[in-house]
């Protein structure tokens, strides 16, 4: 990264929220935390995408620097390609 602002991304996923819930948690070790809400019951391919979609929003609701942000945002199109997913 060129500009960090955190040590790392943080993302609590959990089935005790349903799909959907997305919560900013308050972190003061240096990372940027997230707590996310997921369907348990669905189909793994599903999950998996639930799963995407979290990290990319955990991405996008991170206060990057434009260079860091545009870079995460490169590595996630690629793991999308790479892994098929919508």
């Amino acid at each position: 990264m060129i500009n960090p602002v955190h040590e790392a991304i943080l993302v609590g996923l959990t089935d005790s929220f349903p799909s959907g819930y997305f919560e900013k948690v308050r972190n003061t070790d240096g990372f940027y935390q997230v707590l996310a809400g997921i369907d348990g019951t669905i189909e793994q391919v599903y999950v998996e995408r639930e799963i995407f979609s979290v990290i990319e929003r955990a991405v996008q609701e991170c206060p990057f620097s434009k260079p860091d942000r545009e870079t995460f945002q490169a590595l996630l199109r690629k793991w999308r390609e790479a892994n098929q997913l919508p």
